[in-house]
């Protein structure tokens, strides 16, 4: 993971935590508040793992829809 997805992943655990203190500590208006902007964290992770990250996985073969990279397709016994 480079630096910004980690900045990013770190900063909204953060805001969660702080935003669970202020609830446990009865600060109902702070709490509010930062309820309010929490969509906003949350948008802004996502968008930077998905604009930064890196996926390291086995790419589909054509006419495959899923992928899963600890089974064989024939293990799952669906296909």
């Amino acid at each position: 993971m480079t630096a910004r997805i980690i900045f990013a992943i770190t900063a909204a655990s953060t805001y969660l935590l702080i935003f669970l203190f202020f609830i446990f500590m009865n600060k109902p208006s702070i709490a509010s508040w930062m309820f309010l902007f929490s969509p906003i964290v949350i948008l802004w992770m996502a968008y930077m793992i998905i604009k930064f990250g890196k996926y390291s996985g086995v790419e589909l073969k054509p006419g495959e829809e899923w992928g899963y990279e600890d089974k064989r397709k024939e293990d799952l016994g669906m296909f």
